[in-house]
């Protein structure tokens, strides 16, 4: 491919570049070679002359794949960050929920216990002031009703209690580090 390149350049007056190729040299090893050639005139002269230029670019292509292999590398880093960053942020989101849900029990609670407290309160001054024994069974009853809405919000209460989150002093340098070392 290179021999027909070079022929082609005087009869067509033609040129190439960045023709690459790969080169064993017994001292050295292995080299990449890039080689460049054009049809030039001989200053004074009627005839014309080839010119190859051929640089070593052996160098340049190791740092390519350097490059390739280490953007892959960050680029599994950046992948693994962002589904640790996206799983945290759900997190949050569900935490955030949460936190939510026991606000609105708390207020919830708040708003039924003083009802049922009142209720609670007429049912047991009316069973002091009446004596009829069916009265009472429904004064008793009303108050059975009382302690089981007062357990169901407990219940409630209980369901949707936040854990206080736990605060602990951290080295930030040992986490960067780790960070930037993977």
């Amino acid at each position: 491919m290179l021999r027909k390149l070079i022929m082609d350049i005087k009869p067509k007056k033609k040129y190439f570049n960045n023709f690459e190729v790969l080169f064993n040299f017994p001292a050295t090893g292995r080299k990449t070679m890039v080689i460049n050639g054009r049809q030039i005139k001989w200053h004074g002269k009627n005839t014309s002359l080839i010119l190859l230029v051929i640089e070593d670019i052996s160098k340049r292509k190791e740092a390519e794949l350097v490059l390739r292999r280490d953007r892959k590398t960050l680029d599994n880093i950046v992948d693994k960050r962002t589904k640790e960053l996206l799983g945290l942020k759900l997190e949050l989101v569900k935490s955030r929920q949460l936190s939510n849900i026991g606000t609105m029990a708390a207020t919830v609670a708040h708003e039924l216990r003083n009802p049922l407290a009142a209720i609670g309160l007429s049912a047991h001054l009316i069973k002091k002031i009446n004596k009829d024994p069916l009265v009472e069974e429904i004064l008793t009853n009303i108050n059975g009703r009382v302690l089981q809405s007062d357990q169901i919000i407990k219940d409630i209460l209980l369901y949707s209690k936040t854990a206080m989150p736990h605060y602990a002093s951290i080295k930030i340098n040992d986490i960067l580090r780790e960070s930037i070392d993977e």
